[in-house]
């Protein structure tokens, strides 16, 4: 995911000769090595210092930029979170926001792990929100984000994911689409996107083998969200289930129930914080995992 991403900003940036990059410190490990060594003059390091990051961008704004904010998703929004609404989503600014990491993406414990920042950027007026599902969406949402005039806020997991899209996908802002072939009704409909996403369709995969009728809807635009497919899916569904790497207040499960959703069972990190060690230990702990997913959902 990180490589699209470095790749993907090396292209956008011969394309948007007013695109800048920003970022607080973590430099090679956000993927901006190569964007630094050959657009030297466009990379601004702050060091630790989202908040001088984000305040600046406005600046940049200003004078006809184009600023994109790499970060670890934990800091760039959390941390930063009154600038952003303050100078940013208060203005409209077009400034793009790419959050690192995710609930389970670092080891690293409860500082890096971020559970909570699709809630934050969700409910600032003027912000848009997507959390790509593999790394075919992830480039074809960094064309569409820098397309899209105003604050976007990209969520990108740190881990190698599996391709689950054929290559020409497009993302789109406020669509949301199935997996599988459409069908009049379903056992279980499952929603979710991000690093999740994957391991939805296989446990999806796993009750279709069993004779359930499952489909597996890709969420990946949480805002704004594609009400109408969500609720056309919903009904036609005997239950529905959202699986998201992300607290089970705010994330993807709480959009679901906002719009209306029920019979929902929401699947996601419970009401703690992180820890370091080893993700899959982690993951199995929280039933994140894809065994403990798949008890879940034939259970429900």
């Amino acid at each position: 995911m990180l490589k699209i991403l470095e790749n993907k900003l090396l292209t956008l940036a011969k394309k948007y000769k007013n695109m800048v990059v920003l970022n607080a410190d973590f430099s090679n490990s956000l993927g901006l090595k190569e964007f630094s060594r050959i657009f030297g003059e466009r990379h601004f390091n702050f060091g630790l210092a989202e908040n001088n990051a984000v305040a600046a961008s406005a600046g940049f704004v200003v004078r006809g930029k184009i600023p994109v904010i790499v970060g670890f998703g934990n800091f760039l929004a959390g941390r930063s979170w009154e600038v952003i609404r303050d100078a940013i989503c208060v203005n409209n600014l077009n400034v793009k926001l790419i959050g690192i990491g995710g609930a389970t993406g670092d080891g690293e414990g409860a500082a890096f792990q971020s559970f909570e920042d699709i809630s934050l950027m969700r409910v600032l007026p003027n912000m848009k929100v997507a959390v790509p599902s593999d790394s075919v969406e992830l480039e074809s949402a960094l064309v569409v984000a820098m397309e899209t005039f105003g604050p976007v806020y990209l969520r990108i997991c740190v881990e190698d994911l599996p391709d689950v899209f054929e290559s020409g996908i497009s993302f789109e802002f406020g669509k949301a689409k199935e997996f599988f072939e459409v069908e009049e009704k379903y056992d279980l409909v499952v929603f979710s996107a991000g690093k999740m996403f994957g391991r939805a369709v296989s446990v999806a995969n796993r009750l279709r083998a069993e004779g359930k009728s499952v489909q597996v809807l890709n969420v990946s635009s949480i805002k704004p969200l594609d009400t109408k497919k969500i609720k056309e899916l919903a009904g036609k569904a005997e239950r529905c289930l959202s699986l998201e790497d992300h607290s089970v207040f705010g994330g993807i499960g709480s959009a679901l129930a906002e719009a209306g959703v029920q019979k929902l069972k929401i699947i996601g990190v419970p009401d703690i914080f992180g820890r370091s060690g080893n993700l899959a230990d982690w993951e199995r702990k929280f039933g994140l995992d894809e065994e403990s997913v798949f008890a879940a959902a034939k259970e429900f």
